[in-house]
């Protein structure tokens, strides 16, 4: 066990403490035992050395920073996005004034994702399906059409880290 403690220290060496595939991929070239892959893998798992020096992948913690609450409803809403959800509507229902043609169906879309807009305040929320490759500008859009008609503009908008608005 001595030797093989002592390839494993050496391996992992010359591999620049690169982690566990480079240490077992300098040690196949040059050696075979029973149990190899094994050996490595622990070996590399409980190197104090190389735990201790491994960057962190992660962002640095931060306090979390409470919202106001609004004073008044609808004053801030926010938005967020469900996705692989599928809607089906009709274009009536969509597009107002819409009427088929003679013989034609009533259009039956399937939608792939849901837009929430909720109210900070009151939890009063608004439910718009929409396709899968909205825009930071379609949604002030149907903002404008499906919910500024029955509580006004919006005065604050909040997102979480959706890469639309990004």
């Amino acid at each position: 066990m001595l030797a093989i403690e002592a390839l494993l220290y050496e391996a992992h060496d010359q591999s620049g403490y690169g982690g566990f595939l480079k240490t077992y991929s300098y040690l196949q070239d040059k050696y075979s035992w029973i149990g190899q892959y094994q050996d490595t893998k622990e070996f590399v798992s409980t190197y104090n050395t190389y735990q201790l020096s491994k960057a962190t992948t992660q962002l640095p913690v931060r306090l979390l920073t409470p919202l106001a609450v609004p004073q008044q409803p609808w004053t801030t809403v926010s938005t967020d996005f469900l996705s692989m959800v599928p809607i089906k509507v009709f274009l009536t229902d969509i597009l107002p004034g819409y009427r088929p043609e003679k013989g034609e169906s009533l259009h039956e879309v399937t939608f792939y994702k849901l837009m929430v807009i909720q109210d900070t305040l009151t939890d009063y929320t608004f439910l718009i399906p929409c396709t899968s490759y909205i825009t930071a500008k379609d949604v002030i859009e149907m903002c404008k059409q499906k919910v500024a008609p029955i509580i006004g503009l919006l005065h604050a908008l909040i997102s979480d880290q959706e890469p639309l608005f990004m």
